[in-house]
C-alpha cells in the first residue's frame, strides 16, 4: 500500500509546492502578507494591524463613502484610525508561534501559510482514505486508494486555492486543514469504540470480533 501512496503523495507536495511558488520554489510578488501583519500587532500587543491608513483617507468627512474607494485597505475594517483584519487568527497565532521559536523576524507573506495548510489538508485527506480501506469489509486494492487520494488532492478547487496563495485561501486552507484532521480524529474514535463494543459484548470469531466488522456494523454496511 504505502509503495503506492507515498510515491502519489510525493508527486502532489511537489505539484502544490511548485503551484504556490508559480515555478520559482521562493516568494511570489503577487502575494498579500496580512497574516503577518496581523502577527505583528499581536507581537506589540495590540490587534490592529501595522498598515495605517492614509492622512487623505482619515481626513475625508465620511471615509467610508464608497467614492474614496481608491484610498481603501482591501479587506480591512478602519476604526478609530487604525485598520483591523476581520480574517480568522489562529494563522497569525500560528506565525506568531514560530516565530517566536525560531527568533524570525522577517515578513512571511501568506503564500506560506496557504501552502503548509493545504498540505495539510492533503495529509490528512490521506490519512482518513487509508484508515478507512484498513477498516472496511471489501479489502480496497492499493491502486483504488492511491487513485482516491489523488483525486482528493487535484479536486477543484484545490488547485486554484493553492496557485492564489492571498488572506483569503489563506484562511480557507487553515478551515480546511482543521476540519479534515478533526475529521480524521473523530474516525479513530469511532474504530476505537467499534472495537471496544464488540469485545464488550462478547463477539467470537475472527471475523465478527475484528474492528472492521464492529465499523461496518455500526454503519450498516452488508454484504
Amino acid at each position: 500500500m504505502w509503495l503506492v501512496v507515498l510515491p502519489i503523495l510525493g508527486c502532489l507536495t511537489f505539484y502544490y509546492v511548485f503551484l504556490a511558488t508559480a515555478g520559482t520554489y521562493s516568494n511570489t510578488t503577487v502575494s498579500s502578507n496580512y497574516y503577518n501583519q496581523m502577527c505583528e500587532g499581536f507581537r506589540h500587543g495590540h490587534l490592529y494591524i501595522q498598515a495605517t491608513p492614509s492622512a487623505a483617507l482619515l481626513a475625508k468627512p465620511n471615509p467610508f463613502d464608497s467614492s474614496n474607494f481608491s484610498l481603501w485597505l482591501w479587506d480591512a475594517s478602519l476604526y478609530k484610525g487604525r485598520y483591523y483584519l476581520y480574517w480568522g487568527p489562529v494563522p497569525a497565532l500560528l506565525l506568531l508561534l514560530f516565530k517566536g521559536i525560531a527568533r524570525y523576524h522577517g515578513t512571511i507573506i501568506d503564500q506560506w501559510p496557504t501552502l503548509l495548510f493545504m498540505l495539510g489538508r492533503l495529509y490528512a485527506g490521506a490519512a482518513i482514505l487509508l484508515r478507512l480501506s484498513h477498516y472496511v469489509r471489501t479489502k480496497m486494492p492499493a491502486w483504488f486508494v492511491g487513485l482516491s487520494i489523488l483525486i482528493f488532492g487535484l479536486a477543484s478547487p484545490t488547485p486554484f486555492i493553492v496557485a492564489r496563495p492571498h488572506v483569503y485561501e489563506a484562511c480557507l486552507a487553515a478551515g480546511q486543514c482543521f476540519l479534515f484532521w478533526g475529521l480524521y480524529a473523530a474516525l479513530c474514535g469511532i474504530i476505537n469504540f467499534c472495537s471496544r463494543y464488540s469485545q464488550a459484548f462478547g463477539y467470537s470469531g475472527n471475523q465478527a470480533g475484528s474492528p472492521k466488522y464492529s465499523v461496518d456494523s455500526a454503519f450498516g454496511s452488508s454484504y
